[in-house]
């Protein structure tokens, strides 16, 4: 674009133009073609790229040096001062293209350009103001109208592990008529479906693989992609709250907290979402109030390097890859007879029942199972009576197959599981060099522990008055097993107390910035409505992926809110283009939770198949060679390949039940 001249250079304004030093001819197709001015023309005059085109930008160029009235229009912009032309053009920076001086100045082309469109192409901007709207998301929460006409009343309950925020939001769940609970973890839904039928409240269960219906039941426990926001509740707990700025998962937290047809919400977790949530709040004119908790117990930090040899009861050791899961368990079954089958395992790929019954045989040490193994699917509320937890390793997989250490706010949030209620809690390392970066993390645990725990309430409440104020499964989890070089942080002095060899820790509730945005997902009538558009406009029709992609990349955001990842939807839209599906049964296909792991081909295959079963018959049936090949593997485990291959399988069974049964 550099050699296309915006005037022409025997002009009488062109020499004057250039001599100003205010913008350049190269600046000016730059200034056409910068990101930060197509989202000024798109949030204000829902222009969008396609007319900023080389073809059109030549047009407008031939237009202006015909045009005297264009000219004349341009011969206003010199009447700003030659110190504020210059001062304005110095070292030009396009990031800063669209500040409100900047635009001031540039106003003229602005209004040219427009006039221009309207001239030479109006069908095509009349498509683009038309292809804007469909795609402005800057207002998700009018995506449900019946509960904006609601006053929700929305409770913010944070504190650290063990400090009993989401037990006083359950006590209100279960006193209520009506209410849902909203679990991050399947088994989670599990557990407060057991707990609230074990207290003689009726209760349905609703996960992505599992649905248990209760005659007259007035209350629901469900996986957070699974949540009805259609159904009118007293009573809503959404737990885990700051996963509403997860990149993966968070658009079910926004779903829910934007659309949950309830009176009071709960919210639980730790507080770094609470500035969301009140300027969400503000927006959708809803009460906020805030309750803080500390926790019930001290936890200690071992000083020595831990060994296996030193395996207690209700010992949990932590590392982050399926196979070190097994290796570990297999070196303490090794170990001595003692510790012989003596541990439970729980990982993220394991089936939800599985993991259910591997923490109920730990928490209750039957058939001596004294040991848990474990990766951070524990992290996240899963009620486990651990009394130390010991880092293996704080290294697992980052999210491009690169070796990353886990963040502090994951270190306490799995230190965290060490201790329940007023039992005190231990954390070690094996790694030596591990064990500064938990102190760091775990730095004042307990500076703020609660001395009266006969009380299982609240310990700071902040009304804020003047504030009006739905998948995927845990975490990515390490399949390879280098070492990582653990980078020393430059020295620093950190405040401890110690004691017969234990660093007591002082505050869980150190957490680190804020999360400042939620995530959403464009809802299938918008793509629809954008694809016909887009499909009249380039008469052809595009694929799924493609459509998706023209969406999100113009797609206009309100300051609070991103797009959620959407690598893994498109990749399944392209695996399915071909097949004879409907729009809409596309989406929900390329919707689906199915685990895209590089090993697992075979699934990748199996959702083609039934996708192309679907299309041609409207109906899918489960290949034999599952249920065949399931019973080689009933009575001999042979080694981890083969564990691979069942959990593969056992994922794309219940995938079925649950995609094309419940």
């Amino acid at each position: 674009m550099g050699d296309l001249k915006y005037l022409d250079k025997n002009h009488k304004y062109f020499k004057e133009f250039r001599n100003t030093y205010l913008l350049d001819d190269t600046q000016i197709f730059r200034f056409f073609r910068n990101p930060s001015f197509f989202n000024y023309m798109n949030e204000n005059f829902r222009v969008l790229p396609f007319l900023f085109d080389s073809k059109k930008i030549i047009r407008f160029r031939h237009m202006f040096n015909e045009n005297i009235r264009f000219q004349a229009h341009l011969k206003d912009w010199f009447n700003y001062s030659q110190d504020d032309r210059i001062r304005l053009s110095k070292d030009f920076p396009m990031s800063q293209i669209v500040s409100q001086k900047r635009i001031s100045v540039l106003k003229p082309f602005i209004e040219l350009y427009l006039e221009f469109l309207q001239e030479a192409y109006p069908k095509e901007l009349e498509i683009s103001i038309s292809l804007s709207t469909k795609t402005d998301l800057r207002m998700p929460h009018e995506w449900y109208p019946q509960a904006r006409k609601m006053k929700r009343r929305i409770i913010y309950h944070h504190g650290p592990t063990n400090s009993g925020k989401t037990y006083s939001a359950l006590e209100d769940l279960e006193k209520s008529e009506k209410g849902i609970y909203c679990a991050p973890l399947r088994l989670l839904a599990w557990e407060i479906h057991e707990r609230l039928e074990a207290k003689d409240v009726l209760c349905d269960l609703i996960t992505g693989q599992e649905k248990i219906i209760r005659e007259n039941s007035g209350h629901v426990s469900c996986t957070i992609e699974t949540s009805n926001v259609g159904e009118l509740y007293d009573v809503a707990v959404i737990d885990e709250v700051q996963m509403i700025g997860s990149e993966d998962r968070g658009s079910a937290w926004t779903q829910c907290l934007l659309g949950l047809q309830a009176e009071t919400i709960h919210l639980c977790g730790e507080g770094r979402a609470l500035s969301l949530a009140a300027k969400i709040c503000d927006i959708t004119g809803d009460f906020l109030e805030e309750r803080k908790y500390e926790r019930y117990s001290r936890v200690f930090i071992e000083d020595e390097p831990f060994e296996i040899k030193n395996l207690q009861e209700g010992d949990c050791i932590i590392t982050f890859s399926t196979r070190n899961v097994h290796k570990m368990k297999n070196l303490i079954n090794s170990e001595n007879n003692e510790m012989s089958n003596s541990c439970a395992v729980i990982y993220g790929k394991l089936p939800p029942e599985t993991r259910r019954e591997q923490a109920r045989k730990f928490n209750e040490k039957s058939m001596n199972f004294k040991y848990l193994i474990a990766t951070n699917a524990i992290g996240m509320g899963v009620n486990l009576k651990i009394r130390r937890i010991i880092f293996q390793t704080l290294t697992r997989m980052g999210s491009v197959g690169e070796l990353v250490r886990i963040d502090d706010n994951e270190i306490r949030q799995i230190a965290g599981r060490a201790g329940r209620y007023t039992e005190n809690g231990y954390v070690a390392c094996m790694k030596p060099a591990d064990l500064r970066a938990v102190k760091k993390a775990l730095r004042n645990v307990n500076s703020k522990v609660r001395k009266d725990v006969s009380v299982h309430g609240v310990v700071e409440v902040n009304a804020i008055t003047q504030v009006q104020a739905n998948g995927a499964e845990e975490f990515t989890e390490i399949e390879k097993e280098e070492e990582f070089a653990f980078v020393e942080e430059e020295e620093e002095e950190i405040d401890e107390d110690v004691e017969d060899g234990l660093t007591t820790a002082r505050n869980f509730s150190l957490e680190e910035k804020d999360i400042e945005k939620a995530a959403i997902f464009p809802q299938f009538q918008q793509i629809e409505a954008f694809s016909k558009e887009l499909e009249l406009f380039e008469n052809t029709k595009s694929s799924l992926s493609d459509i998706f992609r023209k969406f999100v990349s113009i797609a206009q955001l309100e300051g609070i809110y991103f797009i959620q990842k959407f690598d893994d939807f498109c990749y399944i839209a392209d695996m399915i283009e071909n097949v004879e599906l409907t729009r809409k049964d596309q989406y929900i296909f390329s919707s689906a939770p199915l685990n895209l792991n590089d090993k697992w081909k075979k699934a990748r295959k199996t959702l083609k198949e039934w996708a192309m079963q679907f299309g041609k018959y409207n109906q899918v049936k489960l290949p034999p060679e599952f249920i065949t090949e399931s019973l080689m593997f009933k009575k001999k485990f042979y080694n981890l390949q083969d564990l691979d291959t069942l959990e593969e399988m056992h994922h794309s069974i219940f995938f079925f039940f649950s995609f094309f049964l419940l």
